[in-house]
């Protein structure tokens, strides 16, 4: 397996599932975009990088089984996201350092969120469903 650390910031997650490709154990779609050095990693990575209507480039890659959660200087860790499916969606609005991993499996490659480093002023936001027929 191949390993990239890098810095990214998540813009939100989901819980689409690709029936082509399901897993024992479903988890969350993670959406992060990242600067130009760091878009450069990834797609030299391999990863795709795409672009949304409004022009803004971004990434997509699905959660490991458990995302370990490290503090700066720490060798352990002691608490991991909130990846599966039956969490709630989320967003963190500040750069945080993603190690992401490359495997092949049936001759395809994948890639998977497996951890990620916070600092004191990381928050994660919890995005709440809504109900589209309110006002």
């Amino acid at each position: 397996m191949k390993n990239l650390i890098i810095h990214g910031t998540v813009t939100g997650t989901s819980n689409k599932q690709s029936e082509k490709f399901k897993g024992e154990h479903p988890t969350k779609t993670i959406y992060f975009i990242a600067d130009d050095k760091n878009s450069q990693l990834l797609t030299t990575f391999g990863m795709k990088q795409y672009e949304s209507d409004d022009g803004t480039k971004f990434f997509v890659v699905k959660a490991s089984k458990t995302v370990k959660v490290y503090l700066p200087n720490e060798e352990k860790h002691d608490n991991t996201l909130p990846v599966d499916i039956e969490s709630p969606n989320f967003k963190i609005d500040t750069p945080i350092k993603m190690n992401i991993i490359c495997g092949e499996k049936n001759g395809n490659s994948f890639y998977r969120l497996q951890a990620v480093q916070f600092t004191d002023d990381t928050f994660v936001e919890i995005v709440e469903e809504r109900n589209p027929f309110l006002n």
